[in-house]
């Protein structure tokens, strides 16, 4: 008796994804209080480590879901964010990723919580390197305090900017598969 394929939900890719979401939600709802948007900077690396999680994740699942394991992407990659960015194998996923970050940046803009950074995309992808670095030494710049005067990236645009994308993928097949 042959077994069939176990359902998306079910699934490797499914699973990373799925555990993306659950990070990215609980962060959105920390991202959203009023506590954090008045204190963001003392919870600001917490919250960073949490998304650093779900964007892992989530880029892991785009990889597993385009034919990797998880085996062969946890020992190519590791906790490398950067990596798993740069050679995503979606070929619509950094379009996708920066068209949110433009739409989070805007939205923040307009109720003036955010600090102007000009173009959007190359602050992205710079917050995208600076925290796969910090998360990539074992989480240690992120677990611990920040050398004095270290910037970090606000939270909340990362949230706004994954958890959008990746709860779409969740809620249809991901990527029009």
């Amino acid at each position: 008796m042959s077994q069939s394929a176990p359902s998306f939900e079910e699934s490797d890719a499914g699973r990373l994804l799925l555990n993306a979401v659950q990070y990215f939600k609980m962060a959105n709802l920390v991202t959203e209080s009023e506590e954090f948007r008045q204190n963001w900077r003392v919870y600001g690396p917490p919250m960073l480590n949490t998304i650093a999680v779900g964007i892992e994740l989530f880029l892991k699942f785009v990889h597993v879901h385009h034919g990797k394991t998880i085996k062969s992407v946890a020992s190519t990659y590791g906790h490398n964010i950067e990596k798993l960015w740069n050679d995503c194998p979606e070929p619509t996923l950094h379009e996708t990723v920066f068209s949110a970050a433009e739409r989070a940046y805007s939205s923040a803009s307009r109720t003036g919580i955010a600090d102007p950074i000009g173009d959007v995309r190359p602050y992205f992808a710079e917050a995208i390197r600076d925290l796969s670095k910090r998360h990539n030494t074992n989480g240690s710049e992120l677990r611990y305090p920040a050398p004095k005067g270290a910037m970090v990236p606000r939270p909340g645009l990362f949230v706004q900017t994954f958890y959008p994308v990746a709860d779409a993928c969740l809620r249809r097949p991901p990527f029009g598969a």
